[in-house]
């Protein structure tokens, strides 16, 4: 292993010269004693619309001088989300969204950074010519001109192709002048192949061992590798070691600031990577939990300032969006200082367009799924047809249309107050798009539900049509849920991975935390509120020692600890108000909740919902901060001491 980390097993397959060609080059890892279930390229992870791969800066001797993760965009995923989700998604969004991903990613971290040239501009479909070691991009053999992707929307309808700035089909081009003796070959599954368009496996020479890199020529971008995964750090804090980056069944070993983290006793003992390192276990308790709350500060920070710059949700959060990596040492601080939380997964939310005022919807662009960082009622679209009678149809005050109905279906709606649901009413001229609130307390009968439709502003023909409708009854009319998701969500996901930080140990997991602090936070609200979300939580841990047994500072290690020794170190009051902080992070539990339910945030300032919490975590890292370098025992036998003083 070199000074940088690389290791004999990898080897380096140039994708772009990042210096004059034979100085430095950036380069994909690969990894040529790979196991079949890991592949050559080391696949760091991957979303619907990326895949990021390991991959370095190498000198002209393939010393590696930086680790890099280099992110490839790719459409193919996308064929796997709803379709009502894939009609607000084309590839010129995508592009747009990839280029301001990349703006926002230099803004957040100019320092990690790396500019490709590609982050706007696509680069030439590449696979990795296994034998050869090197990039390959094809070559089409009949002009033996290379293949580039078609952006030419003309072009591609001239060929009677979908158009990329208008669909998710991509399609790689060459050969003469444009309008004639061009060969087109299908760059993404499912696209419409006519006969005259092959697809890539009819281009790639069968003689040599190909391994699609970038085929579809997606844009591409590239940061300083962030190593640590959340809950490795998490763990790590906790006792456990870190040997280094998993690639199939083997490990990837990084050396630098991350070659001593294999090893918890020794890394303590040597006093390289923690200020209170070698002073016993306790004051390393207390550095830890310090260091724990700057890292749940700094995931709360890196969300709010993302949600403020794109004003959309991330409605994806879960502990693979952040990694951890140890930043340039400063003198006299110790490695773990410098630990910084990095963004490693964009946001997946979209803004629907709908022709509403006042209100701002947002779908996630994966399908939803069962997951423990958001809660199973929320974010379940549902598709149907059902019965439509109007009740009555008026105008509010601005002149705007709102319609009065109830909706007969058999389908178990489980929709909520905030909630829309997308009723495309069949009128004499067209099909009406309204969109209403349900509430099934005012229906009458099983299986309906009364709606209220959202003020729209409606052409003089629809509203005229609306009018002469009221009254009648509609059958097999077509509805669609539109779930409440916005930053209420990522609270909530946020509230999830601070409990992960806080109080999971050996002998608890995280189904069994989030369920006990999701008890506390219900509890609390329960009390009489009177004083602070701190004061209901020591009273109710006094009143019951089951809380301190489940949620006490004794999670913080996998040492064997209990609750009350641990209680002994972390001073009670900051431990309880750290444990109502975290609480508070999850809707639906007034007075305390940062947020009153699901729908409680502002339509345009949504980095809103994280101001308190930012405010309440950066005053816990102060009060934790001054518990370093202090002895709270002996301070506490002091005061008693002083406290029986006459005077």
């Amino acid at each position: 292993m070199n000074s940088k980390g690389a290791v004999s097993s990898l080897s380096f397959v140039p994708v772009r010269a990042a210096e004059p060609e034979g100085v430095l080059r950036m380069c994909v890892a690969l990894n040529a004693e790979a196991k079949p279930d890991s592949g050559p390229l080391i696949l760091l992870r991957s979303s619907l619309a990326t895949r990021v791969y390991l991959g370095a800066v190498v000198d002209a001797a393939d010393r590696v001088v930086e680790w890099l993760e280099i992110w490839v965009q790719t459409v193919a995923g996308l064929a796997d989300s709803p379709a009502t989700w894939r009609e607000y998604l084309s590839n010129a969004q995508l592009d747009a969204t990839w280029l301001e991903q990349s703006q926002r990613f230099l803004a957040l971290y100019p320092d990690t950074y790396r500019h490709t040239g590609w982050e706007g501009t696509h680069p030439a479909p590449t696979f990795i010519d296994l034998g050869a070691k090197k990039a390959w991009c094809p070559m089409d053999s009949g002009s033996n001109t290379a293949f580039k992707l078609c952006t030419n929307d003309a072009l591609l309808e001239k060929a009677g192709l979908p158009p990329y700035s208008r669909s998710l089909h991509r399609y790689w081009v060459a050969g003469g002048a444009e309008g004639g003796g061009l060969t087109w070959v299908a760059a993404t599954p499912g696209a419409p192949n006519a006969l005259a368009v092959g697809t890539s496996e009819n281009v790639l020479p069968a003689s040599r061992k190909m391994i699609p890199f970038n085929p579809e020529g997606g844009l591409m971008h590239a940061r300083r590798f962030a190593p640590i995964g959340f809950e490795d750090y998490t763990d790590l804090l906790a006792g456990r070691a870190w040997h280094g980056l998993v690639n199939g069944n083997e490990w990837v070993k990084l050396a630098g600031g991350y070659g001593g983290l294999s090893d918890w006793d020794t890394l303590l003992l040597q006093r390289d990577h923690l200020f209170l390192g070698g002073r016993g276990r306790s004051r390393v308790l207390v550095e830890t939990f310090h260091l724990r709350l700057h890292l749940i500060h700094q995931l709360v920070e890196l969300t709010a300032d993302t949600v403020a710059r794109r004003q959309l949700p991330m409605l994806n959060l879960s502990a693979e969006s952040f990694r951890v990596e140890m930043g340039p040492l400063a003198p006299g601080l110790p490695i773990l200082w410098s630990a910084r939380a990095t963004l490693a997964v964009p946001g997946q939310a979209l803004a629907l367009a709908l022709p509403l005022d006042d209100v701002r919807h947002y779908l996630p662009l994966a399908s939803p799924v069962t997951t423990i960082y958001r809660p199973e009622f929320l974010g379940l679209p549902m598709r149907g047809s059902g019965r439509v009678r109007i009740r009555r149809v008026a105008t509010d005050a601005s002149d705007r249309v709102f319609v009065e109905g109830t909706l007969v279906t058999s389908e178990r709606l489980r929709a909520s107050a905030e909630d829309l649901v997308w009723i495309k009413l069949p009128l004499s001229f067209g099909v009406v798009d309204l969109y209403a609130n349900l509430d099934s307390k005012e229906a009458l009968a099983a299986g309906e539900y009364r709606f209220r439709t959202v003020p729209q502003a409606f052409s003089q023909q629809a509203a005229r049509a609306l009018r002469a409708a009221e009254g009648s009854v509609f059958d097999s009319t077509s509805f669609e849920t539109i779930p409440m998701l916005s930053t209420p969500c990522d609270l909530f996901a946020l509230g999830v991975l601070a409990v992960r930080a806080l109080f999971v140990n050996g002998e608890n997991s995280l189904g069994v935390a989030l369920d006990e602090i999701l008890s506390l936070a219900r509890q609390m609200g329960l009390e009489a509120a009177e004083g602070s979300a701190t004061d209901r939580v020591r009273g109710l841990a006094a009143a019951d020692s089951r809380w301190l047994a489940s949620l006490g500072p004794h999670r913080l290690t996998y040492d064997k600890l209990t609750p009350e020794a641990a209680l002994s170190v972390i001073p009670e009051g900051l431990w309880w108000e750290t444990v109502a902080t975290v609480a508070r992070f999850f809707p639906g539990n007034p007075p305390d909740s940062y947020c009153r339910d699901f729908s409680d945030y502002s339509h345009f300032a949504l980095e809103k919902v994280f101001a308190a919490p930012l405010a309440d975590l950066a005053n816990l890292m102060l009060r934790s901060r001054g518990l370093l370098f202090s002895d709270a025992a002996a301070n506490r036998e002091i005061a008693t001491v002083l406290d029986e003083i006459q005077f």
